[in-house]
């Protein structure tokens, strides 16, 4: 058994989607297993959290895996080649094959597209059709990309060795993409009257069908008065009326070359350091030759029955993988769905494997691969194995898997990290049934999505359980204490000190949970008046019943305390400002009660100011100084009202 790992920016892309399609094709009657990792690139600027898929490189470089293909033109629009030559430096002695970039990896080999002879052919075929015929040419020079640039070489060359003389001034810049290509003539060749070319060749086809779009809204008649030649020949130029004249690389022959050359270098056998292959050109009505291929169109794109049914399929199954993750509310709730999710999305096994903790890891910061995992979920429909929880712990950098999981079966795999914003959990791998490789990523995302959730639900559980037992053990062991530091002698509730300490430890420990709550100051109404009146005995009965009264009131679990004198104070964590005007209600009638039950001759009241706590405030003493302002505010209204009855 051969494990070759591939290593690719995305596999949304159709470029990536033919190279691995031929890379499978190859290996699919071989006993090879084959891992395939879409990593993005490190600092990936699309997408909030993406830049976490770039932790997937380290796991291909387990002493497990025999090999290594790289898919480095799929990096040419965001990362670049250097990027991936500086990770792959940190892994040495890995057979390596790329394609279509040179790397600085010393023993590496790389599939190399000849692009002259394309050219060549395709400048005589203009240079028949065209009179006076001045080229222009669209680059990538904005992300500096290798094969962007062998591009305008060979074309330049190929001009030379029809008679002409490229024009420096004609060269323009985009990234590979439409709007780059449509941004930069929209600068440089803003009127009709500007375009002083009418040939125009590009890197990729996608930048050719960007001039398209722009010069047609300029009225410019494509070929008539501009031809235009792409590169690449992907289904969008064949797309759009008139189909894009373009040069075919062979990307799924290109699949198949580096799969048996990476296959000769994992046996010990000679491969060059360069494998060359010879694009062709495509003539095509953009042009001026008319194509060859049969016309069916919808709208403004080819679109046959079967396919439209093959797309609608797959976003009915997106819209059922939805319903079914966000059924799953825990890690294990989500384990007993896993099969469902697996059986609509074609996966025919899964592992989930976790660090013991999550690293955290922004944009800037250099992912460490731990030495430790285990495998937190295993899943196998085809030989009806489910397990949850599994004990098995293992080291990444020695193999992908432990033993007893998936047992090495070949076959192709995608591995995928699994995160949630800056949090990195780990990563799962998946068996899939069948070569659909653009849609994975989005069911991957949906699973890995529900996972990153179901785990936070399930740690927030897991601490919520430990924090309410750890509070129900302080409270008790609060009501228990007798050293007068902790504890007002009149009341037997919490003093000042005992509310600060345990206060502040229920909000860091609230705050670490992502709970907010309502911390709350309190004044009884009329305490002077009781003790000038009645005395200070029953000024002291009053004070214990306020402190009683407020107990009964609130949460087992809520913090109360007398902070001296007629002055209160309570953290009740989890409850919001709406409950606050309950509790008030709830004080108002057990005053009432408790004047009844003990026949006070005077009024028993309290005023409170509550504010919320979250992750932004202050400590329990700056948050008692703000609810003291609120509370100001009540007594002054209440005040207010006294006077004018």
């Amino acid at each position: 058994m051969k494990r070759i790992g591939v290593l690719l920016h995305s596999l949304t892309i159709e470029y990536a989607i033919s190279i691995i399609t031929g890379i499978s094709d190859f290996f699919k009657d071989k006993d090879v297993k084959l891992i395939i990792s879409q990593v993005k690139g490190p600092n990936y600027d699309i997408g909030l959290y993406e830049y976490q898929c770039w932790t997937g490189t380290s796991y291909l470089f387990s002493e497990q895996i025999d090999g290594l293909i790289v898919i480095s033109g799929s990096f040419s629009t965001a990362t670049g080649t250097s990027d991936i030559n500086s990770c792959l430096k940190q892994f040495p002695n890995k057979p390596i094959v790329s394609l279509s970039s040179k790397l600085d990896i010393p023993g590496s080999s790389y599939l190399h597209v000849s692009t002259f002879s394309a050219y060549d052919t395709l400048i005589k075929a203009i240079k028949k059709n065209t009179k006076n015929p001045v080229f222009a040419y669209i680059t990538s020079d904005k992300i500096k990309s290798q094969e962007s640039n062998e591009r305008i070489e060979s074309f330049k060359e190929a001009l030379n060795n029809n008679g002409f003389k490229f024009d420096e001034n004609l060269l323009f810049h985009g990234n590979f993409t439409q709007s780059s290509a449509i941004s930069e003539f929209k600068e440089r060749v803003p009127k009709r009257k500007d375009l002083n070319f009418n040939v125009l060749f590009a890197a990729n086809d996608l930048m050719a069908i960007g001039a398209k779009t722009y010069f047609e809204e300029m009225g410019v008649h494509i070929p008539k008065e501009l031809k235009i030649v792409g590169f690449d020949n992907t289904s969008h130029a064949e797309s759009v009326i008139p189909k894009i004249a373009t040069i075919d690389q062979f990307f799924f022959e290109q699949g198949i070359i580096a799969a048996e050359a990476i296959l000769k270098k994992i046996n010990g056998k000679n491969i060059p350091e360069q494998i060359k292959l010879s694009a062709k050109p495509v003539l095509r009505e953009s042009c001026g030759y008319p194509s060859t291929e049969k016309k069916k169109t919808r709208g403004n794109q080819l679109i046959s029955n079967g396919q439209l049914s093959h797309f609608l399929s797959k976003i009915d199954t997106i819209y059922n993988l939805f319903d079914l993750s966000k059924a799953s509310s825990t890690l294990r709730h989500l384990f007993y769905s896993m099969p469902y999710m697996m059986d609509a999305t074609g996966i025919l096994s899964i592992a989930l494997c976790f660090f013991d903790n999550p690293i955290i890891l922004g944009k800037q910061d250099h992912f460490a691969l731990p030495d430790k995992m285990s495998v937190r979920m295993y899943i196998d429909r085809e030989n009806d194995i489910a397990e949850y929880d599994t004990s098995i712990k293992f080291n990444p950098s020695e193999k992908i898997l432990p033993e007893g999981i998936m047992n090495d079966e070949r076959g192709k795999y995608i591995l995928q990290s699994v995160f949630s914003g800056e949090k990195n959990y780990g990563y799962l791998i998946c068996k899939i049934n069948n070569d659909d490789y653009g849609i994975y990523p989005v069911f991957l995302k949906i699973i890995i999505n529900a996972i990153a959730q179901a785990f936070e639900y399930t740690e927030t559980v897991t601490e919520n359980k430990h924090l309410s037992e750890e509070n129900k053990e302080l409270i008790e062991h609060n009501s228990s204490l007798s050293e007068q530091s902790r504890t007002d002698e009149l009341t037997r509730i919490m003093n000042r000190r005992g509310f600060l300490e345990l206060g502040q430890r229920s909000i860091d420990m609230a705050l670490e949970l992502n709970t907010t709550g309502i911390i709350m100051f309190a004044d009884m109404d009329g305490l002077k008046a009781i003790n000038d009146t009645y005395g200070h005995k029953m000024g002291d009965a009053a004070i214990k019943s306020m402190a009683s009264i407020l107990t009964q009131a609130l949460r087992a679990n809520d913090v109360v305390a007398r902070l001296g004198g007629d002055e209160f104070a309570c953290i009740a964590v989890g409850m919001d400002m709406d409950h606050v005007q309950n509790v008030r209600a709830k004080i108002q009638s057990l005053c009432l009660e408790t004047i009844e039950k003990h026949k006070y001759p005077f009024p028993l009241s309290i005023s409170i100011g509550a504010i919320v706590f979250d992750k932004n405030s202050p400590s329990v003493k700056d948050l008692l100084a703000e609810a003291d302002k609120l509370l100001y505010e009540e007594k002054k209204q209440k005040h207010k009202i006294k006077t004018l009855e």
